[in-house]
């Protein structure tokens, strides 16, 4: 193993690298639009690489101010943004789920977080607000679509 520090945009991670995942880091923010999404994310421990890319996307949209998208968007906000970081370390932590690929990281324009995944044929699509409450569609390969919301920690996949 080797300790290398891994830049991305406004993101820093340091790394201690193996040959196969899961990486341990800690990744630190860095030049927030918003003083409240500013820290450290607690990403202490072992850390799939799907996360961090999460985590990478997520820091991006913590830096878009009031009116980002022109009609009026709200910033990240900052419970959300810890829930959404709650959430996908749940996943991670899931055998089933410890893999996933990427999703895509989208700021809604109340200043929460959709997490989206498409797989083999297969959806699943999160909102992530600043309450107890997640909110969920998935879809699978026969087009069956099934949707709710349940509790932060239910689980429902």
């Amino acid at each position: 193993m080797r300790d290398d520090i891994l830049n991305f945009t406004g993101l820093t991670a340091s790394c201690a690298m193996a040959a196969v995942p899961p990486y341990e880091c800690r990744v630190s923010l860095w030049e927030q639009a918003d003083a409240s999404s500013r820290g450290t994310l607690p990403l202490r421990g072992q850390v799939a690489l799907w996360v961090i890319a999460t985590v990478q996307k997520l820091e991006s949209l913590g830096r878009l101010r009031h009116g980002w998208d022109s009609y009026d968007g709200l910033p990240l906000n900052s419970e959300a943004r810890s829930r959404t970081v709650e959430t996908i370390r749940s996943l991670e932590r899931t055998p089933e789920h410890a893999n996933l690929p990427v999703p895509t990281v989208v700021l809604n324009s109340g200043g929460t977080v959709g997490l989206e995944w498409e797989q083999a044929g297969r959806e699943l699509e999160i909102d992530i607000g600043a309450d107890d409450e997640l909110v969920y569609v998935t879809c699978d390969t026969d087009g069956k679509i099934k949707e709710g919301q349940v509790n932060k920690d239910a689980h429902f996949l």
